[in-house]
Order: structure tokens, then sequence, then C-alpha cells
């Protein structure tokens, strides 16, 4: 072959595409590590609990208009995970809050909702989340979208948002066909992302 070396030997024009490449993959991984960063900071699990609604019911089914309603959510995680750049926490988490609807229905609903997260983790590790934000109901599709700031290990503060989806079942099964609905059970999975 005109031009080529000897057999053993690696042409000049390979190794220029070689420094090339490997110039190339500084380049990605250098403009790539803010958001490989920025991605290594996550959390979130599975959630389930309960939501009483006291005095202000949820209308039954065969109720022809909607009602201002407000309830108590409490519900835990047994698995939840958060990790941030500095610091992380892994345990176990309940979720405590308030909601209100101006005119919910068994059909749906939404509204305001705060709520607040805390846990402490098997090798003593701490959580306490602030967070605030709405939530809508579309039959038993529950979802809410809350945010605020987290304190972990009572030394790091850090801004999420938290997502939740889940499934909204009347309880006792079968309650809210006649009668009101007192109170209700959710079960799914949420997740956190920084802001």
């Amino acid at each position: 072959m005109i031009g080529a070396k000897a057999v053993g030997s690696v042409p000049r024009v390979a190794h220029r595409a070689i420094a090339s490449i490997g110039l190339l993959t500084l380049v990605v991984v250098a403009l790539a590590w803010p958001v490989q960063a920025q991605a290594a900071r996550f959390g979130g699990g599975a959630s389930a609990g309960t939501l009483s609604y006291g005095t202000t019911r949820v209308p039954a089914a065969l109720a022809t208009t909607c009602a201002p309603t407000s309830f108590n959510l409490d519900g835990a995680s047994q698995g939840f995970v958060l990790h941030t750049a500095l610091a992380g926490y892994v345990g176990p988490v309940t979720f405590d809050g308030t909601g209100s609807a101006s005119c919910e229905a068994l059909s749906g609903g939404g509204g305001p909702i705060t709520l607040t997260l805390t846990g402490t983790g098997p090798f003593e590790s701490t959580l306490e989340c602030t967070l605030s934000g709405g939530w809508t109901r579309l039959g038993s599709d529950l979802g809410a979208t809350v945010g605020g700031d987290c304190l972990i290990n009572g030394a790091f503060t850090t801004s999420v948002n938290v997502t939740l989806r889940a499934a909204w079942v009347p309880s006792p099964v079968g309650v809210g066909v006649t009668s009101p609905i007192d109170s209700a059970t959710y079960q799914g999975t949420f997740a956190l992302a920084p802001t």
C-alpha cells in the first residue's frame, strides 16, 4: 500500500484520530459533569396512607353538587432514599399534612396542600422537609406536586420538588355511592428532584 508503514506500526493518521477522539471524550465529560452532578441529587420511594375528611366529607356519587372539603393526610414510606452531592438519607419517612378543596366530588377535586416529611434512618441520619403546593384528583387518580426545603442530618438544607402519584380509594370499600366519604386510603409512589 502506498504511504503505509510496515506491519506492527500505526500510521500517523491513526495517531491523530486517536488523539482527536481522546480530546473529544475529555470535552464531552467536562461539559457533562455539571449535568451528572445535578442528576446525582434525587430521591423517591413508595408511599401509602390515609386521608381523613372529618366533618367536611366528600359528597356521595348520587349527590348532584360538589362541596368544600378539607383533610388530614397521614402516610409513610418504609424505603425512602434521598441523595445529594453533599448529604443523603436512607430510611423510613412519615408524611403528615393538610389539604383542602373549594369544590370536591367523588369524580374529583383539587386545591392546596402542605406536607411535612420526617424520618430517622437506621444509622441515625435524619430528614425534615416542609413542603407546600397543590393536589388534584380525577376519580381514583390522585396527584400532588409540592416544593420546599429539606434539612438532612440537621446540617444540610436543599430545595426540592416532590411529585406524588397514587390510587385514591374511599374507606371502607363501597362507601361513597349513597353515603358521603369520611376517609380514603392512598397508595402510590413519589419522586423528589432538586429545584
